[in-house]
């Protein structure tokens, strides 16, 4: 199956006009307007037509391939039971662009119609879970490349490293490091799509069911730090509530049994993930000496996790076995 080529590019960022034009000449489908909602490693675009929404997104050669397309289609045709990418008007999964520093490749995703905001409810945590649970289930599917991954054994070491006695210590620390934070900084900063956050653009409510539809990276680890960054995201208002993560674990564990896991070391799991994906942005930040899109939402969360600082009793908890 050949990729289409179209070189139609002549900047490194394209504008929302030449893929417009792209898309409506690879594609049997009509794009009135887009945006360019992220662009880092990858470049994402929103395109918007008469009765359906799409996401075309654009990659480096070595963030993707044809071949990974192709599982990609196979693992989310095997979840949710229908197309995942939008083939060309050739059948390809993929097209080919020219840039000035050589070919990326770009793919189109179709965005599930949305049949209405929901408010964050028992269902949905609940279902939420179970989507996340099936995404885990689904990715022991590996292409032949990383069949000998053990998932299992990956899952097993990120929870009981999350809840050894070193973690948890460092957990504390990070709260203490995001107290003493200044915060009012982050108030005037950028506002855009973030790397951690480009998942939350990527998902709704559609049929009943909580649907992600961003398949880039199939990896246990990438899946965790979704469950996490989903569940708490200001995008659809979920606070660190226990009512809504008591839905959520029983929404997952239903689908994956979670053996060693109860639900107090579900919640501790999922702080800890979250303070270090915050601490990810000071980390990142000190790295390129600039500020970075995103942090107004890094900011809400911050605000929201010292609000809540956890669950009833976490601090005793931890300084009881710590």
């Amino acid at each position: 199956m050949s990729e289409v080529t179209n070189p139609i590019i002549a900047r490194s960022i394209a504008n929302v006009e030449s893929i417009i034009e792209l898309v409506n000449t690879s594609y049997d489908v009509t794009i009135n307007n887009a945006d360019l909602i992220q662009s880092r490693e990858n470049d994402v675009y929103k395109l918007y037509g008469d009765t359906c929404s799409y996401l075309f997104k654009v990659y480096s050669l070595e963030s993707m391939s044809f071949e990974r397309l192709l599982h990609i289609e196979q693992v989310a045709s095997s979840l949710y039971g229908h197309e995942y990418l939008r083939r060309s008007s050739s059948g390809s999964l993929s097209v080919s662009l020219n840039y000035p520093e050589g070919q990326r490749i770009g793919a189109l995703y179709p965005w599930f119609k949305d049949v209405g905001s929901k408010s964050i409810d028992a269902q949905y945590a609940n279902e939420f879970g179970k989507e996340i649970a099936s995404l885990h289930l689904i990715n022991s599917i590996a292409p032949s490349d990383i069949s000998g991954i053990n998932s299992k054994e990956i899952e097993d070491s990120i929870v009981n490293f999350s809840l050894s006695n070193g973690s948890k210590f460092l957990l504390l620390e990070s709260l203490e490091t995001l107290e003493k934070y200044p915060l009012s900084n982050l108030k005037s900063l950028d506002m855009g799509v973030c790397h951690g956050d480009c998942h939350l653009e990527n998902t709704i409510w559609s049929e009943s069911k909580v649907r992600l539809i961003d398949f880039d990276q199939l990896q246990y680890n990438y899946l965790a730090s979704d469950l996490v960054s989903l569940a708490w995201s200001n995008h659809y208002n979920m606070g660190i509530t226990d009512e809504h993560l008591n839905h959520l674990y029983f929404g997952y564990s239903s689908v994956k049994l979670l053996p060693n896991l109860d639900f107090e070391q579900f919640k501790y799991f999922l702080i800890k993930k979250e303070i270090e994906y915050l601490l990810s942005y000071f980390k990142r930040q000190q790295v390129i000496g600039v500020r970075f899109v995103g942090d107004n939402l890094v900011y809400n969360r911050i605000e929201r996790l010292k609000q809540y600082k956890a669950p009833l009793g976490f601090f005793k908890y931890f300084n009881k076995t710590t």
